[in-house]
C-alpha cells in the first residue's frame, strides 16, 4: 500500500505539473528538462560474487577484472547500487581494450561511484579510480583519481593530457577532503569549448577546475583502466584500496544539472522542511543529513510556528538568523537553484538566503515584492513583476544557470535578467541574514530548498507541488526534533566520520566539584589563589562531592590527566559513567565550530556572523584580565560574561570584552573551549614523534609555532610521526590559517634528530593568561599525564548518549 500511494502521488504531482506548464507554455519559453543521458559505455557490477568478467551495458566495451599476480578480488557485496568491484590496492585492477568509445577527443564526462578503504598520508600518493591512461609511452587521455598533498590529506583530481605527454597534463582539483569508508560519486568533465575546461565533480557539486586547457585531446591508444595505471610495458601502480560502482562514460557537453541527476537523481544539497518544532538547530533532511544552528533565536521554541506544511521558523527581522556552515555542496560552482517559501507581515528589503562575505551569492526580498539575486557588495539583478504581497503564503525560488537569474513566484516564471557567473570565494551560508548590511528577515520561512544546479521550470514547479501536494495532508502540528538527550550539564554534538566519531554528548562547562550534592558547581574547597579549585590538596571525592559540568563553580585545576589515582581527571569521568573527553572528540567539536560563520567575530566578542577565516574564530578568556580562571553564566546570550569583570555581565564591545562561547551546528553552546583554563584529553605523544618547525624562529628545543606561516617566524613543518600524530588531529581544516585568525598555536618540542620517549599528553584550548596563543585548536605537547601542579589546568568529560 505505502509503494501504490507513492505511486499515485507522483503521479498527481506530474499530472498538476504538466497541467500547469499547459496553461504557461504560450508565454513562458521552456529550458529541457534534465533527464539521465544515455552513456557510452555503463558498468553496473551486477553479476556472480567472484565474477571478473564485467559486461558493458551500453555497448560491446566490457571490462576484465585481473591482477598482476595471483586472483582479483572480483566482485562483491554490497556496493552502493547492488554488488560492487572490489580492488585491493596493490594488484587488483580493471582492464578494456581501446575502442573509438573510450576515445574521447571532445567534450565527454566518465565517473563511478567509489569507496576507499584506507588513505595515504604519504605525500603525492595516488589511487587510481578511472583511466584511459598509459605512461609507457606519452600514450596518457584522461584519468580520475585522489591524491594525498603535503598536508597528508587526500583530493579528488581529473586530469587530462591534451597529447599524450606529461608536459601537457591539465588537472581539476577538489576542495572536498576525501575519507575513508565513505561513498564518493566522482566525476570528470572536459568542456571543448573553447578555451577548453576540466572539472571535477564530488557527489554531484563541481569541487574544482582548470580553465584554458585547449578545444581538443589527442586520440590515444590506452586501454582503459579501473584501479591503477599502466606505468609501463607490463607494471601498474597507484593501485585502488577500496570500491567501485556504477562507471559511466558519457560523450558531449553536460549542464551542471545533468551531472548532478547522477547524484541520485539530481536531489537537493539543503532540504530544511523546518519541521523540528522544537530545540535550536534545523535539520538538513537528506539522506547523510546535516544540522543548522538557530542563532539567537528564543529558547523558548515560540520561533517553531504553524506553517505552510507543517511548521515553519518565524524570524523577528531585528538579530536572529539560520546558520548553514561553510560546507563544499553549498557554495556556487557554475549554477544554484534555491527555493521556499516565506510568509512577511510587510514587505521590507529581507535576505532570504546569503554568503556574507563580499562577492558570496545573496538571494534577498525587496520592499516593492521583488526578488533579487547576485553578488553580496557586488552585481546584482532584480526580478520584474513579481508582485509579492503580505500576510500571505508565497513561494520564491531563483534559479542561475551562470548566465542568466530566473526568478519564480509560485512557479510562475516572473523574469530572467541577464547575470554573469562571477568568482565566488567559499564561505558560510546563511539563511535571514546577509553580509556587513545583513538585512535580517522579519516573517515566517517554510521548506528551503537549494541545488547545486540551475533547475527548469518543470523542476521548479514540481518543488513547489512537494510541499504542497498530499493525501491527508497534516491538520495538527507534527515535531520532528532531532535533538539527542544528554546528562545534565551536557550538550550533544554531532559526530564526523573524519575522526570515526557518533553523536555523543560533552560537558557544556569545564568540569567543577559539587561538594554538596546538589547538582551545581561550588566554590567551598580550596582556592589555587586563582579562582580555581585546588584538586591536588582538595580533592573532589569522598562525602557528596563529585564533579558536575555547570556555569556555576571555580573550574577544578591541578589535576592529572592520569596519574593513576581516583583523583585524575580520567578517573573522575569514569567514577560518573563518562569518559575524558578524546582528541578526536575535542577535534569533531572544534571543527565543528570553525565552519560556522556565527563563530567569527570581532576581537572584542562582537560583530559575530562572517565567513571563515575572515574574521577571527573567538577564543575565549585569554588577555590575563581578569587574571583568574572564570565562572561561566547560565545566559548563553552573555557570551562575554566575566571578562571585563568577574562574575559580572558586560556586553560584548564594552571594554576588553572576549567571547567565551562556540555555537555548535546544531545550535548547541559550549562554553571555554578556548582560553579559561587549559584541558586534558585523552591522548598522549612521544616526545620523539611530535611535530617538527620550520622558519627564522626555530629552535631544537621547546618552542611556540604557529599552525602556517604569517604569525610567529616558526610554523609547522610537517604534523608529527606515528599513529598519535596527524594533520587532522592537530590542525583547523584550512591549513592558511595561524593565529592571525585565531585559532590557536601548537606548543611542541622540534628536534628531527630526537630519539626521547617520554611520554606527553594533550592539553588544548590555553589558559586565560595566553592572549593570541589561545584558540580552540591550541595544543601543549609539553605536559605530562601525572602532572598535577598547575592551577590553570583542568578538564571536560564526555559520554555516549
Amino acid at each position: 500500500m505505502k509503494i501504490m500511494r507513492n505511486l499515485l502521488l507522483d503521479l498527481v504531482i506530474i499530472l498538476a505539473a504538466f497541467s500547469f506548464l499547459a496553461s504557461h507554455f504560450s508565454k513562458n519559453a521552456l529550458a529541457d528538462w534534465s533527464v539521465w543521458e544515455t552513456p557510452v559505455v555503463y558498468y553496473d557490477f551486477e553479476g556472480g560474487t567472484g565474477d571478473a568478467n564485467i559486461k558493458d551495458r551500453a555497448g560491446n566495451n566490457n571490462l576484465t577484472l585481473t591482477a598482476t599476480s595471483g586472483s582479483p578480488t572480483g566482485l562483491e557485496l554490497i556496493g552502493k547500487y547492488g554488488k560492487r568491484a572490489g580492488f585491493n590496492g596493490s594488484t587488483d585492477y580493471g582492464k578494456a581494450d581501446d575502442s573509438s568509445t573510450f576515445s574521447q577527443t571532445g567534450s565527454f564526462s566518465v565517473e563511478a561511484w567509489v569507496k576507499f578503504d584506507t588513505i595515504s598520508s604519504t605525500d603525492t600518493t595516488i589511487q587510481t579510480v578511472l583511466a584511459k591512461w598509459d605512461e609507457t609511452t606519452d600514450i596518457r587521455s584522461y584519468r580520475v583519481m585522489i591524491q594525498t598533498n603535503s598536508t597528508g590529506r587526500a583530493y579528488p583530481k581529473f586530469q587530462i593530457s591534451t597529447d599524450g605527454t606529461a608536459a601537457n597534463i591539465k588537472t581539476a582539483t577538489g576542495k572536498t577532503q576525501i575519507i575513508a569508508g565513505q561513498w564518493y560519486l566522482l566525476q570528470g568533465y572536459y568542456n571543448a569549448t573553447s578555451p577548453g575546461a576540466v572539472y571535477i565533480y564530488v557527489n554531484g557539486v563541481r569541487d574544482g577546475s582548470t580553465s584554458s586547457v585547449g578545444t581538443s585531446i589527442s586520440d590515444t591508444s590506452s586501454s582503459f583502466y579501473s584501479g591503477a595505471t599502466k606505468t609501463g610495458a607490463s607494471t601498474y601502480a597507484s593501485f585502488l584500496d577500496g570500491s567501485l560502482d556504477e562507471v559511466r562514460l558519457l560523450s558531449g557537453a553536460r549542464d551542471e544539472g545533468s551531472l548532478a541527476y547522477s547524484m541520485e537523481r539530481g536531489k537537493p544539497v539543503v532540504k530544511i522542511g523546518f519541521d523540528d518544532g522544537s530545540g535550536v538547530q534545523a535539520m538538513n533532511r537528506l539522506q547523510n543529513f546535516s544540522r543548522a544552528a538557530l542563532v539567537n533565536f528564543p529558547t523558548n521554541n515560540s520561533q517553531w510556528v504553524q506553517g505552510n506544511n507543517n511548521y515553519a521558523l518565524q524570524f523577528d527581522g531585528s538579530d536572529d538568523y539560520v546558520d548553514l556552515g561553510n560546507h563544499e555542496k553549498f557554495q556556487l560552482g557554475g549554477a544554484i537553484t534555491i527555493s521556499t517559501w516565506i510568509y512577511v507581515s510587510s514587505l521590507g528589503n529581507y535576505t532570504l538566503v546569503s554568503q556574507p562575505h563580499t562577492n558570496g551569492y545573496t538571494f534577498q526580498l525587496t520592499s516593492g515584492g521583488e526578488l533579487t539575486f547576485g553578488a553580496l557588495g557586488g552585481t546584482t539583478v532584480t526580478s520584474s513583476g513579481a508582485g509579492i504581497s503580505a500576510s500571505q503564503w508565497t513561494n520564491t525560488a531563483v534559479s542561475y544557470n551562470g548566465s542568466n537569474a530566473s526568478f519564480y513566484v509560485n512557479g510562475r516564471l516572473v523574469s530572467s535578467p541577464a547575470l554573469s557567473l562571477w568568482t565566488v570565494s567559499d564561505g558560510a551560508v546563511f539563511v535571514g541574514k546577509a553580509g556587513s548590511t545583513p538585512n535580517y528577515f522579519a516573517g515566517k520561512m517554510d521548506d528551503l530548498l537549494i541545488y547545486p544546479y540551475d533547475r527548469t521550470l518543470f523542476e521548479v514547479y514540481v518543488d513547489l507541488l512537494g510541499g504542497a501536494v498530499k493525501f491527508g495532508k497534516i491538520q495538527s502540528l507534527e515535531p520532528a526534533n532531532a535533538q539527542v538527550a544528554c546528562p545534565s550539564g551536557f550538550i550533544h554534538v554531532p559526530g564526523d566520520p573524519l575522526y570515526g566519531t557518533s553523536d555523543f554528548c560533552v560537558m557544556k562547562y569545564e568540569a567543577k566539584c559539587d561538594a554538596d550534592g546538589n547538582g551545581v558547581g561550588d566554590t567551598t574547597g580550596t582556592d589555587t589563589g586563582y579562582n580555581t579549585w585546588n584538586n591536588a590538596a582538595d580533592p573532589c571525592s569522598g562525602g557528596s562531592r563529585q564533579i558536575v559540568s555547570s556555569a556555576a563553580g571555580w573550574p577544578l585545576a591541578r589535576i592529572a590527566q592520569d596519574d593513576g589515582t581516583a583523583n585524575d581527571s580520567k578517573s573522575y569521568c569514569d567514577s560518573r559513567g563518562w569518559h575524558l573527553i578524546t582528541n578526536n572528540e575535542w577535534m569533531t567539536i572544534a571543527r565543528n565550530t570553525e565552519r560556522l560563520g556565527s563563530n567569527w567575530c570581532a576581537l572584542n566578542g562582537t560583530g559575530c556572523g562572517n565567513s571563515p577565516g575572515s574574521q577571527y574564530l573567538a577564543a575565549g578568556h585569554n588577555d590575563n584580565g581578569p587574571a583568574f580562571g572564570l565562572q561561566a553564566s547560565t545566559d548563553d546570550s552573555q557570551v562575554c560574561y566575566g571578562t571585563v569583570t568577574k562574575d559580572t555581565n558586560t556586553a560584548c564591545g564594552s571594554g576588553a570584552t572576549q567571547r567565551r562561547t562556540h555555537f555548535l551546528a546544531n545550535g548547541e553552546v559550549v562554553w571555554d573551549l578556548a582560553g579559561n583554563l587549559w584541558e586534558w584529553t585523552d591522548n598522549t605523544v612521544l616526545r620523539k614523534d611530535e611535530p617538527e618547525c620550520q622558519g627564522a624562529g626555530c629552535v631544537v628545543n621547546w618552542q611556540w609555532s604557529d599552525f602556517a606561516s604569517g604569525s610567529l617566524t616558526s610554523y609547522l613543518l610537517n604534523n608529527g610521526q606515528g599513529s598519535s600524530m596527524g594533520y587532522d588531529v592537530i590542525r583547523p581544516s584550512n591549513s592558511a590559517w595561524n593565529a592571525n585568525q585565531r585559532v590557536g598555536r601548537i606548543y611542541h618540542y622540534s628536534d628531527p634528530s630526537d630519539t626521547n620517549t617520554t611520554v606527553y599528553a594533550f592539553l588544548r584550548g590555553a589558559v586565560w593568561s595566553y592572549g593570541s596563543s589561545a584558540g580552540v585548536f591550541t595544543l601543549y605537547l609539553n605536559g605530562t599525564p601525572s602532572n598535577s601542579g598547575n592551577s590553570g589546568i583542568g578538564f571536560r568529560c564526555a559520554v555516549a548518549p
